[in-house]
């Protein structure tokens, strides 16, 4: 497991039937391999209009991002995903007037959806034997609101389905919360 920083691009976005959530592979271009981020619908809305470089219906919190950026003469350096073995997070590099660097960290997809549409260098650093990731953190999709009315067997299958991709991917603290769910259910 080595820790690699790489130009990467997104590659596609794509529905998965089984899991019935969205996936953006993120393929790291020097050694040609792809990695997939798991994201709602709407985090793949934002990634599919910065991809295909279309407005919004209304201004977007991107949108206002990078004008705010423009306006306060900062420089966009670069976007990244950052990869620490189960865990991803964003992170936008600017520089001030001064020259100065700063990081500031976000969700995965503010980091691919500002890069997309800033125009600015996107890069992928890993440090991980896996290559597909649940983007569960505060800042992206959470997986436990979204179970909060959960009540047929067909939405039971599909938490049980989940909870076996959780368990593969060894994300072992989302599987916890997906059990108690499936067991509050079964009750």
């Amino acid at each position: 497991m080595n820790k690699f920083c790489l130009p990467a691009k997104v590659d596609k976005v794509k529905y998965d039937i089984e899991l019935k959530t969205y996936i953006i592979g993120i393929k790291a271009l020097e050694i040609n391999k792809i990695f997939e981020l798991i994201i709602n619908k709407n985090e793949a809305e934002f990634v599919v209009h910065a991809l295909d470089k279309v407005l919004f219906r209304n201004p977007s919190i991107y949108e206002t991002i990078i004008n705010l950026i423009h306006f306060i003469d900062v420089k966009l350096i670069n976007t990244s995903v950052i990869i620490e073995k189960k865990f991803v997070y964003g992170s936008l590099r600017v520089s001030s007037i001064q020259n100065e660097e700063i990081s500031i960290n976000c969700s995965p997809v503010d980091a691919i959806v500002i890069g997309l549409l800033s125009n600015s260098d996107f890069l992928l650093s890993y440090n991980s034997n896996y290559n597909k990731f649940y983007c569960d953190n505060s800042s992206s999709f959470n997986f436990s609101q979204s179970f909060q009315s959960i009540d047929s067997s067909r939405d039971l299958n599909y938490l049980k389905n989940i909870l076996k991709k959780a368990i593969d991917l060894e994300n072992y603290e989302f599987a916890a919360v997906l059990r108690d769910k499936i067991k509050n259910i079964d009750l």
